[in-house]
């Protein structure tokens, strides 16, 4: 589930300035509000086996954190 930040909601991001989604699930969908060329979704399950890094060449634009409120 997409519990900790609703990354749904189009408020929500505006709000915090997000301009770009990288979705690190298999399942959790894409935001209607979200461009393609804005979202990328690296297909893995939740397991700390998991490899990350291969897919970050895909990356439109580097990585900024955005604290959670």
């Amino acid at each position: 589930m997409c519990e900790l930040f609703d990354y749904m909601s189009a408020f929500n991001l505006q709000s915090m300035g997000v301009t770009y989604v990288l979705n690190v699930s298999m399942t959790c969908p894409k935001p209607a509000h979200i461009q393609d060329s804005h979202f990328l979704r690296i297909p893995v399950n939740d397991n700390y086996s998991e490899k990350l890094l291969p897919h970050f060449h895909e990356l439109p634009t580097p990585i900024v954190l955005v604290p959670l409120l």
